[in-house]
This record gives C-alpha cells, structure tokens and sequence, in this order.
C-alpha cells in the first residue's frame, strides 16, 4: 500500500510538470511549420495550435469593425490557468493566423489584410512578445515580372496563394521565415531585419 501512495505520488508530480516540459518543447530540426486558421466572420474566436500548446483571441471592435481587432496569445500554466504571453491591437484586418506550435517563443503570422496590390499589413510577423518583426503589402512579396504583368484579377490570386496555398517554416537556428509558394518559389523573411530575401 505504501509503494502504490509513493508510485501515485509521482506520477501526480510528472503530470502536474507534464504542461510545462511540453510547452516548452524545442523541435530537434531547428523549425517549426506555423499552421494556419482562417477567419470567417466578425466575431470573436480562439484560435488553437493542433497540439494545443498555444491560443489567440482575435477580438474585432463589436462597436466599429472598420478597426484592427485585438490579439491575445496565450497558453496555459501547469495549473491550467492562462499564462499571456502578448495583448496587443493587430496591425489591419487579417483573414488568416498562423501561430508557431511547439517552440517556447512562438512566432505569429497574419495574413490578407487588404487584397489591393497596396494594400499595408498583407504579411505581418510578431515575436513572442507582440513586437513587429515584418510588415508587407501584397506588392512588396510580389517579383518585378508579377507586378508588372497583373490585373486585379492576377492580385487576387496572388493573394490567395499566399494565404491558402503557401507553407510557413519558421527556422529559428537560421533566424529566418521559409516561405514556399504553390509555384515552387521560396521566400525567405529575416527574423532579424525583417527583410525579404527572395528566391
């Protein structure tokens, strides 16, 4: 009997630090694939990682939805209340969130603020703590030959293709963001200098 109070012990202990070790899991590959969730309607939403590890809020201003939404990151603390990570107001109206899944200091990634080829705020990157990283229109993605050859059309495929279509690895041992198109071009976005590198 005391074995079997000693054994139950421990493994309460394990599970009660179990949330923690996982949150801050560091994927051996140095990168992680930032999963997306789209945005349909204004209302409010919680939006998840597969493996649950973080969330955000997206709050659209109920009372003027012409008005950036607030963003909340969260996770949960091995008490399974809510840890915050940022509370910030995200820069345009996002159609798309990409939230990093199992690094201890996940990157988030907003997408389809505007459609129009100028449109500011398509592609937006915040570290861990909300701070901008990087902030792109549609046209600053775009290469010299696809903005001189579009139609609105042609932008609005373009947009779609980097919303819906396009695969985030964030490579935080390269400080960098992969970007690979439908296409087959790759993109690189510095985690550093916000820069684009293109491919």
């Amino acid at each position: 009997m005391r074995y079997g109070r000693c054994y139950m012990g421990a493994l309460a202990a394990l599970l009660a630090v179990q949330p923690q070790l996982l949150g801050s899991a560091q994927p051996l590959s140095g990168f992680t694939t930032a999963r997306g969730t789209s945005i349909a309607g204004p209302y409010p939403r919680i939006l998840a990682t597969p493996q649950g590890y973080f969330a955000m809020k997206h709050l659209p201003n109920m009372k003027d939805l012409s008005k950036p939404p607030l963003g909340v990151l969260f996770s949960l603390s091995p008490n399974g209340r809510e840890h915050v990570l940022w509370k910030r107001t995200l820069l345009g109206q996002p159609t798309m969130i990409k939230i990093e899944d199992t690094w201890m200091e996940p990157f988030v990634i907003t997408l389809g603020a505007g459609y129009s080829p100028d449109g500011s705020h398509f592609l937006v990157i915040y570290d861990s703590k909300g701070n901008v990283r990087s902030d792109f229109s549609l046209k600053d993605l775009l290469t010299p030959e696809e903005v001189a050859n579009s139609s609105p059309v042609k932008y609005n495929q373009y947009a779609l293709d980097w919303i819906y279509e396009a695969q985030y690895d964030i490579r935080h041992n390269q400080g960098y963001v992969s970007v690979r198109l439908k296409s087959g071009r790759i993109v690189k976005i510095s985690l550093i200098t916000g820069n684009i590198e293109r491919g």
